[in-house]
């Protein structure tokens, strides 16, 4: 799940967090009666659309790469997390 904001909203400098959940939560679709199960959120803050078209370019290349996201479900705390995000 991503959660950001837009360009603008007040952001000083570009920021990103994800947080893992041990558990999945169930998140209704808004458009229909299915639910998606969440493992894992995105906050994305983004200073100008710049920065925020490349920070979603570069994560999209990295969940687009199963092996990656397998290696996020497999940290076990936030070092070996950040290390991920920054590799």
């Amino acid at each position: 799940m991503l959660a950001h904001a837009k360009p603008g909203d007040g952001v000083n400098s570009i920021g990103i967090c994800l947080t893992l959940l041990k558990h999945a939560i169930n998140i209704p679709s808004l458009k229909s009666n299915k639910i998606a199960k969440v493992n894992l959120i995105v906050g994305l803050a983004p200073v100008d659309s710049m920065s925020h078209l490349t920070a979603l370019s570069q994560l999209m290349n990295k969940i687009q790469d199963d092996g990656w996201l397998d290696s996020v479900y497999k940290c076990n705390n936030n070092r070996q997390l950040k290390d991920l995000i920054l590799s």
